[in-house]
């Protein structure tokens, strides 16, 4: 009938059962769906870091060629009173050209490998020599610690008879000084039992210590050591002298043929891929290594 209003309509709202049904929905696809966001983000950072390493890689295989195929020092010192150090990070930085350089003692500039595509983006704050040389390759020069000096003769390309699978250089853990190792350490007694070797060859592959990541290890040192209080000093056998498989498990590497790979924790072999062969490269007197 013309003129009657019409009844008015009830708006319904959400019950709060309704409410929390939904918010619980949210939870649980944002439970699942978290995770994955992290992955990604750890596969990104992981990427970066394989890219870092492959960089790195490239500038030392330009090194070895203009330097008749010898590999970079670990370090060196040069001038009065031993105040000019060099690092392998800043033997190559001409072929690279990336991250700060800072003074030596000497007032130099140099880099020490703290930035840029010297550091892994998963290493928690910057440091010195975030990614480490195989020190049986990079053997130390001219020091103010090794009395008498010693008589280095530099590594050649040649003499490694496995390039793809010896390691040239991975990612390492950290310390809380301000300073690190340039180096990873090679040494057989870090990485396994003693493998007796007959004329100069090694006979077996013998237990891998190195893969422990307890640190329970019958030599002390850990699988997988990620840091080392070292009261600013960083001690031996420390975390900043082993592979730190910081990506899911994985640590990234690069050979002495120039490519990088990711490898799981458990696979690295110190016979296959530590150990350079009998290269000849390794002093006599080896007394002035700090064991």
């Amino acid at each position: 009938m013309k003129g009657l209003r019409s009844p008015l309509r009830t708006k319904r709202a959400f019950t709060l059962i309704e409410l929390l049904v939904v918010i619980a929905i949210i939870a649980i696809l944002a439970a699942i769906l978290f995770p994955v966001f992290a992955q990604a983000r750890e596969k990104a950072r992981a990427i970066t870091c394989i890219s870092n390493q492959k960089q790195l890689g490239l500038g030392i295989m330009m090194y070895l060629e203009d330097y008749d195929e010898c590999f970079p020092q670990n370090q060196y010192y040069d001038g009065p009173g031993f105040n000019d150090q060099h690092v392998w990070s800043d033997m190559i930085y001409p072929y690279i050209k990336n991250g700060d350089l800072s003074k030596n003692g000497a007032g130099q500039l140099v880099q020490w490998g703290t930035s840029g595509i010297y550091l892994c983006p998963d290493f928690p704050q910057p440091v010195q020599n975030a990614y480490g040389i195989n020190w049986s390759l990079a053997m130390d020069g001219s020091n103010p610690w090794s009395n008498p000096e010693p008589v280095v003769v530099a590594a050649h390309l040649a003499s490694v008879t496995t390039p793809a699978a010896v390691i040239l250089l991975a990612e390492k853990g950290r310390n809380d000084a301000s300073w690190g190792w340039p180096q990873f350490e090679p040494w057989e007694w870090s990485w396994t039992d003693y493998v007796a070797p007959v004329n100069g060859q090694q006979t077996h592959f013998g237990p891998h210590y190195d893969l422990d990541p307890t640190g329970n290890n019958p030599n002390g040192t850990r699988g997988d050591c990620d840091y080392s209080t070292s009261s600013g000093s960083p001690p031996w056998d420390s975390c900043n002298l082993f592979p730190r498989y910081r990506h899911t498990g994985t640590t990234n590497v690069t050979f002495c043929d120039g490519h990088t790979k990711a490898m799981t924790h458990g696979s690295i072999n110190w016979y296959t891929n530590i150990y350079p062969g009998p290269t000849g490269i390794y002093p006599t007197d080896q007394s002035w290594y700090p064991y």
